[in-house]
C-alpha cells in the first residue's frame, strides 16, 4: 500500500524551490489562518473589509498587489446588524462592491445546524473572514492552548481554504501576543496555531509570519478608510 506522504533529506527537500502562493502577494499567503488583532474600535473590520474588496476585485491592498480576483465573503457577528448596514453604507461605500458578506448571530459556531448550513454554503467561496472570534464563539475566554487550538479546528473544519479571523487583543489577554514584535510571540496559544499574526496597532500593520516579516505605516483618509503611508520589510 501506497504512503500518504515521503520522507526526503532535507537538503533534496530545500531544492524543490516550491513557490509560495499569494493572496495579497509579500503580504498575505493563500492558505492557513491569518490572525489580525487590536484594541477594540481600531479599525479591524474597516481594514478587513478593504481587504476584501481588493480579492474580490483584484485590486491592490495597502499598495500590495493582488495576483488574481478570488470569492470572498465576510462573516459578522460582533456588530449588530444595524451597525453593520450603517458601516457597510457609510464607511465602506467605496469599497462595499464584489464581495458577499453574512450576519450571524453571537455564538453562531455553536449551533450546529447553523454550522452545518453555513459548511455547505462556503463551499462557494476561497476565502473566508470571520468577524470576530470570541463573538462567533460566544465570548468564550481564550487562556490555554487547548481552548484556542479547539476554537482553531473549528474554523479549519468550516473552510479549509485560507481564512482571516478578526481578534480583539485585551490587555493583558494569554491567548493572544501583547505585539507581533515580542519574542514570545510563538508561545502564545492563538499566535502558535496560525500562519500569520497581523498586529493592527495606531497608524501600523505589523506582519510576522515564516514567509512575511513587514511593518506598513498607515494613515486614515477623511472617510475612514485606511491607507499605506509606507511600508518597511523587516528582517
Amino acid at each position: 500500500m501506497a504512503k500518504s506522504y515521503r520522507i526526503y533529506k532535507a537538503s533534496e527537500f530545500a531544492k524543490l524551490e516550491l513557490d509560495i502562493p499569494w493572496l495579497v502577494e509579500g503580504l498575505v499567503p493563500a492558505y492557513g489562518i491569518s490572525l489580525i488583532y487590536a484594541d477594540p474600535k481600531i479599525g479591524k473590520s474597516i481594514i478587513s473589509a478593504q481587504l476584501m474588496y481588493s480579492l474580490a476585485n483584484g485590486v491592490p491592498w495597502l499598495g500590495f498587489k493582488v495576483p488574481k480576483k478570488v470569492n470572498v465573503i465576510y462573516l459578522q457577528a460582533d456588530e449588530p446588524i444595524p451597525e453593520w448596514s450603517h458601516q457597510l453604507r457609510e464607511t465602506l461605500k467605496t469599497v462595499q462592491e464584489g464581495w458577499s458578506t453574512a450576519a450571524l448571530p453571537p455564538g453562531a459556531l455553536l449551533d450546529p445546524q447553523l454550522v452545518a448550513e453555513l459548511k455547505e454554503d462556503l463551499k462557494a467561496y476561497q476565502f473566508v473572514v470571520y468577524d470576530a472570534l470570541i463573538s462567533l464563539f460566544a465570548y468564550p475566554e481564550i487562556k490555554s492552548a487547548t481552548v484556542a487550538g479547539h476554537l482553531l479546528q473549528q474554523i479549519r473544519n468550516l473552510h479549509p481554504g485560507p481564512s482571516w479571523v478578526i481578534h480583539h487583543k485585551v490587555k493583558g489577554q494569554q491567548g493572544v501576543p501583547r505585539s507581533t514584535n515580542t519574542a514570545a510571540a510563538g508561545s502564545f496559544a492563538l499566535g502558535a496555531g496560525v500562519s500569520m499574526l497581523y498586529d493592527l496597532s495606531p497608524r501600523q500593520l505589523i506582519a510576522l509570519g515564516r514567509v512575511v516579516s513587514a511593518k506598513v505605516n498607515l494613515k486614515r483618509t477623511p472617510e475612514g478608510l485606511w491607507v499605506a503611508d509606507d511600508t518597511l520589510m523587516l528582517s
